[in-house]
């Protein structure tokens, strides 16, 4: 029968044995309880493994010339959008003014 156990970013104190960060501790019969180790985790964080973890994956290369055209392309786009919704907010003051004067007595 396997015990479960956690690892955590702090030291942990079981009875007279304490379990240092990253170490794993018991949880259940013998250990912690779930709610404790629920607790360490929230006020804590999940357990990270601690500065002298390996980094991460390396990101793979990146095509610069491809990213340069790709924003080149959202800039136009952008600006594009820009001036439509300028034009567009004209006409709605335009229109709106023609609605106001159809609507005032005569």
């Amino acid at each position: 029968m396997s015990k479960k156990t956690e690892q955590f970013n702090v030291t942990v104190k079981v009875g007279k044995k304490s379990y240092a960060p990253g170490e794993p501790v018991p949880v259940g019969t013998g250990g912690i309880t779930a709610e404790e180790a629920e607790n360490f985790r929230k006020n804590f964080g999940a357990f990270t493994a601690g500065p002298e973890a390996t980094a991460a994956a390396p990101v793979p290369s990146v095509d610069l010339d491809r990213l340069r055209e790709a924003i080149e392309k959202l800039s136009a786009d952008n600006d594009k959008l820009s001036a439509d919704n300028a034009t567009l907010a004209a006409e709605v003051t335009k229109l709106q003014a023609e609605i106001e004067k159809l609507k005032a007595p005569k």
